[in-house]
């Protein structure tokens, strides 16, 4: 069932005389982690306000299913200092007609919930960072919205705290099948937890799709782009048929079937190849492979970053376990599974 939908929708600063975002079109459906994907002022926020009421769109339309509660979390949250934990989350129900027992049990439990069940009664102001952040999240879930917009409300906090505290409220929401918008420049969190990402670029769509097809299968070049170190190679058509197309790659032959490629009808003459570093291994078959000079190495601890040249091309390489050789030049191959061509640009 569809939660929320967007369409067309447009929304202009008249100062600047620019559009916050241009024709937006989606849908969000109950119980989906839809993320909001794109750099500094790609119109995430803007988005995420529009549907929150906070901003008006100048055209287009937007609907929200009848009864559904939203609640809208940024990095400015609303709470009192001077007040115990139990205080600041009694607030946000005190108005509601529960009897006070009921109130207080909701409270705990949530509390519990959130790993603060020592601090009820610890004033905000003595709360850790990682503490307030619970508690302010337990305000917002304690008024039982049915959607949760959140616009990057965990983006002060240092990456450990923040990894640890997004794991464990994404296990709550899913348990609570909560509809969760979230706004994110964070590739590998919008990887990690969402059902959908929609990614935005100066306030344009550029793709809508599941992490692993937005990932594996860009339709543009900037989305393909947007993931660092991505492989981009050109390569030329050299022939098709009913089932594949062959392309020439470093002086290689390679071929793709059909039905695994997007727009085939505008691939003309020139395709860019697409393929991530961890989809590039080693060889030992120099008749298989192409060759590559080694030009530098990223050591992450898990795994090491090479790059190296290749016809004029520099291409990048993630290998989990790596034995520097003896001479700049070794053999490489592509998965070619894991390929993906978009039409040239």
């Amino acid at each position: 069932m569809k939660a929320i939908q967007l369409k067309d929708m447009t929304l202009r600063y008249d100062q600047r005389k620019t559009d916050g975002v241009t024709q937006v079109s989606f849908d969000v459906y109950k119980g989906e982690v839809f993320s909001l994907l794109g750099q500094s002022g790609s119109g995430k926020s803007t988005t995420l306000k529009c549907i929150a009421g906070l901003l008006m769109p100048a055209s287009g339309s937007l609907e929200v299913q009848k009864d559904e509660k939203i609640i809208y979390m940024d990095q400015t949250p609303k709470f009192s200092l001077n007040k115990t934990v139990y205080e600041n989350l009694e607030d946000e129900i005190i108005n509601s007609e529960s009897h006070a027992e009921k109130r207080a049990n909701m409270i705990r439990t949530l509390l519990s919930q959130l790993g603060l069940t020592n601090e009820i009664d610890s004033l905000a102001s003595s709360l850790s960072g990682g503490q307030l952040q619970r508690m302010i999240m337990a305000k917002a879930l304690i008024q039982g919205p049915s959607i949760l917009l959140l616009d990057e409300p965990f983006a002060n906090l240092d990456n450990i705290l923040r990894r640890e505290l997004i794991e464990e409220l994404f296990i709550l929401f899913k348990e609570k099948d909560m509809t969760v918008m979230w706004v994110t420049h964070d590739l590998d969190e919008a990887l990690a937890y969402s059902h959908r990402i929609a990614l935005l670029n100066y306030g344009q769509l550029q793709q809508i799709d599941s992490p692993q097809e937005i990932y594996l299968r860009p339709k543009n070049l900037f989305t393909a782009q947007f993931f660092s170190q991505v492989n981009l190679i050109t390569a030329k058509v050299t022939k098709r048929n009913d089932s594949f197309i062959f392309l020439e790659v470093f002086e290689k032959e390679l071929r793709f079937p059909l039905n695994q490629i997007r727009n085939i009808d505008k691939i003309k003459t020139e395709v860019l190849l697409v393929i991530h570093p961890e989809h590039i291994f080693l060889s030992e078959d120099k008749n298989e492979s192409f060759q590559g000079s080694l030009t530098r190495e990223l050591f992450h601890g898990a795994f090491t970053l090479i790059e190296f040249k290749c016809n004029n091309h520099f291409l990048w390489a993630k290998v989990l376990s790596w034995k520097k050789p003896n001479k700049k030049s070794f053999y490489f191959n592509l998965d070619s599974q894991f390929i993906h061509l978009i039409e040239e640009v």
